[in-house]
């Protein structure tokens, strides 16, 4: 067999369907009509391939949107939110609750996201329901990325005295407080126990706008 003998039957190849043979490149077999059934696999394969790869690049992203990339420190180290809230689920159930929050808390933590949510609400003594008092509070809280939030009070008589135009929903901020043992994990349910969020607690002084 010479060498374009060789080159040709390489470039050849049996139909699938009445086996005679035709060209890799063939769209159909020129003997029957065949499809090249070679050439439509690799059809479904590629686009198949496109799709895995866009999914994983999607998966990714929600990831990222999703998870509070938040860092506490304690004491001088430092914690991602996932690891602060291992510890946590180690001593509790080490029965260590006490030693956890003798040695961690509170924490300082800082995030930084985009404010998809703002809300400003009286919580506190009334009077009659809805007459305030001298001990009735304002509630500032804005939720960041819909996974950090972040809330501070102040008296409602003092409310002159904070301004928060310079605020709206979409805007990238960093906020500086304390992840306190009461807003730590406020729930018996042990789905939100496990998924909880991040939430701190400090002063408008500790917002700052990007």
């Amino acid at each position: 067999m010479n060498e374009n003998q060789t080159t040709q039957n390489k470039n050849l190849i049996e139909c699938k369907t009445c086996g005679a043979q035709m060209a890799k490149s063939a769209k159909a077999c020129p003997s029957c009509g065949g499809k090249n059934k070679k050439k439509s696999l690799i059809k479904i394969i590629i686009p198949l391939v496109i799709i895995l790869v866009l999914g994983a690049l999607y998966a990714v992203k929600v990831m990222n949107v999703n998870s509070t990339d938040a860092i506490l420190k304690v004491n001088g180290t430092e914690y991602s939110w996932t690891e602060y809230k291992d510890l946590y689920h180690n001593y509790y159930l080490n029965g260590k609750a006490i030693e956890f929050s003798e040695e961690f808390v509170p924490a300082n933590a800082t995030y930084t996201g985009e404010i998809t949510k703002i809300s400003n609400a009286i919580i506190g003594e009334t009077m009659n329901g809805n007459i305030p008092t001298k001990n009735t509070l304002m509630k500032y809280e804005i939720i960041i990325d819909d996974g950090c939030t972040y809330s501070f009070t102040y008296n409602y008589y003092d409310q002159n005295d904070y301004d928060f135009s310079h605020l709206s929903v979409g805007d990238t901020v960093t906020v500086n407080g304390a992840v306190t043992e009461d807003n730590l994990f406020p729930t018996n349910r042990i789905e939100e126990y496990l998924d909880a969020k991040l939430k701190i607690e400090g002063t408008l002084e500790g917002i700052t706008k990007e």
